[in-house]
């Protein structure tokens, strides 16, 4: 009778603990591979596609996207933070969003050739008609990938977006360009991927079909999906400004220098930050009540955040150049200095995911949509004074609106997580110095490399080894409380293959991290 029973709540909360880091685990190894998959095939359209080809796209793209998020309706956020969910939620969710599909393409077919005049380019219209067809998947897609992560359910996941890329990008896409159909593979790629990727997720995600049309199953999700909606079309507005100002007054050769470098830079934070993102607001939606618990779990993921992707950043930044033409070629140097402007409000960018979890699982999404109006403001105007100074000008509005943006969105987040300023900033210190202490190698040795080395391939792997190595330099030497489990986990799990010298290093750093712990803890008391 006098054994200790644990509670209810301890036991659930361990679950899904459990269940989250199982969830993470998957995640991040699935968005490490798809990076690499995504940068290697990247690189390879680049070099076969010229800028003017990739701009086209783009502009096509831009048209796209901004249908894509009407089309869904907003059911994906709604579908993963809806409490009493049911299947008839589900199946009204997905006839919605193929009516809404349909239509949004028919009317692209209309019009297709007013968009074509806009941007002051003809060979749009047919592009714009054959892309189209990926309106009709894609918002079905969403509803089966929210109700995969709704369930953290990202092992499947992970594999089905993995083979989805890899047959639209990596065999249509590739293959195209190398046969010489120009921006028409980059077409061809961007409907391949999202039918692949419904057709996996309806199979393997077991999904019901069937059509629904219940006005209290739409009514249900509407609380959510308007909000989220309208927030999803401000912030692509936001973020595609540029891209179409560029495209339209600058042409398509600038759009398409313009979006490489803005790829390359926003590669760390599409595949970190939004794995982060899938995984996190599923989460926080669940503890969402619980304040004092959800403010320790957003103050983990500022903290780990900026660990992975400052350094990522702050390397780019520093060595702009050796990145651009040692990835795609003597063609598109040019845009380094674009691509440097950029990379420096990366870190900003890259929280921004982290803001959303915590305003989307406490159901605020509104009120995030009010700052994100702000936002679109502050990119209208910083556009219009920056816009005669070319594509180094887009660059610099686009870095001050994400600063802009990001300070409007921690403000809410900082509230809403129930966390101070400065526990919010002390969270990014660590991530901060370990980017100095990676660039400033880094920017040693792109500087004198570039006097001896005259080829841009050799100065990035260069670039690349000395990065690594003073990353791995850095994580043994600065303090292990700076990284937080991950320390004890790598002993945990791969303590056993480890090289035994590394084995040891670990052992001793930790075995001294928790002496000091003790003695703090001690002094403390006394």
């Amino acid at each position: 009778m006098n054994a200790a029973m644990e509670s209810p709540d301890k036991t659930v909360n361990e679950s899904l603990a459990q269940s989250a880091f199982h969830a993470l685990a998957w995640r991040y190894s699935g968005a490490i591979f798809q990076a690499g998959l995504q940068f290697a095939v990247g690189i390879t359209l680049a070099r076969l596609l010229t800028p003017e080809a990739f701009g086209v796209v783009g502009m096509a793209l831009i048209a796209i996207g901004f249908a894509k998020l009407v089309g869904d309706l907003g059911f994906g956020a709604a579908i993963i933070q809806y409490p009493d969910l049911t299947t008839r939620h589900v199946r009204a969710a997905f006839t919605g969003s193929i009516l809404c599909g349909t239509l949004l393409f028919l009317l692209l077919c209309f019009l297709g050739p007013a968009v074509s005049r806009l941007f002051n380019h003809d060979a749009l219209t047919p592009m714009l008609r054959v892309i189209g067809l990926s309106l009709i998947v894609s918002g079905m897609g969403v509803v089966s990938v929210a109700l995969l992560r709704r369930e953290l359910q990202f092992r499947l996941l992970t594999v089905i977006e993995i083979i989805s890329y890899a047959v639209g990008f990596g065999v249509v896409g590739v293959s195209m360009a190398v046969l010489g159909y120009g921006a028409w593979s980059l077409i061809a790629a961007n409907i391949v991927q999202p039918l692949c990727l419904l057709a996996l997720a309806v199979l393997f995600g077991k999904q019901s079909i069937r059509p629904c049309f219940g006005l209290r199953e739409y009514r249900d999700l509407c609380r959510v999906a308007s909000g989220e909606m309208l927030n999803n079309v401000v912030n692509f507005t936001g973020e595609n400004l540029h891209f179409f100002v560029t495209g339209k007054w600058l042409g398509a050769a600038a759009l398409g220098l313009l979006n490489r470098s803005f790829y390359v830079m926003h590669l760390p934070v599409q595949h970190f930050s939004i794995a982060l993102w899938s995984v996190t607001f599923p989460l926080y939606a669940k503890i969402q009540g619980d304040i004092p618990r959800l403010g320790r779990a957003f103050l983990h993921t500022v903290s780990l955040t900026s660990l992975v992707t400052i350094p990522v950043f702050f390397t780019m930044v520093v060595a702009p150049e050796v990145l651009i033409g040692g990835l795609f070629g003597e063609q598109w140097k040019q845009a380094a200095a674009t691509f440097q402007i950029l990379c420096m409000g990366g870190p900003f960018l890259a929280m921004l995911r982290v803001f959303g979890a915590v305003s989307h699982a406490r159901g605020y999404v509104f009120t995030e949509c009010g700052r994100q109006v702000i936002y679109l403001a502050f990119v209208i105007v910083a556009l219009w004074v920056l816009f005669p100074f070319g594509l180094e000008g887009m660059a610099v509005a686009v870095t001050l609106a994400v600063i802009a943006r990001y300070v409007l969105l921690a403000h809410l987040s900082t509230r809403l997580a129930g966390v101070t300023w400065r526990q919010f900033f002390a969270a990014q210190v660590s991530g901060i110095v370990l980017g100095i202490a990676v660039a400033v190698p880094v920017y040693i040795t792109s500087t004198a490399g570039g006097v001896f080395i005259k080829s841009d391939v050799l100065m990035l792997v260069l670039v690349v080894a000395v990065s690594i190595v003073s990353l791995f330099l850095s994580f043994l030497l600065f303090p292990t409380s700076w990284f937080g489990d991950l320390y004890p986990s790598l002993v945990d799990r791969f303590g056993q293959t480890l090289p035994r010298w590394l084995h040891d290093l670990l052992a001793a750093k930790l075995v001294a991290a928790r002496y000091a712990a003790v003695h703090e803890k001690v002094e403390a008391e006394i």
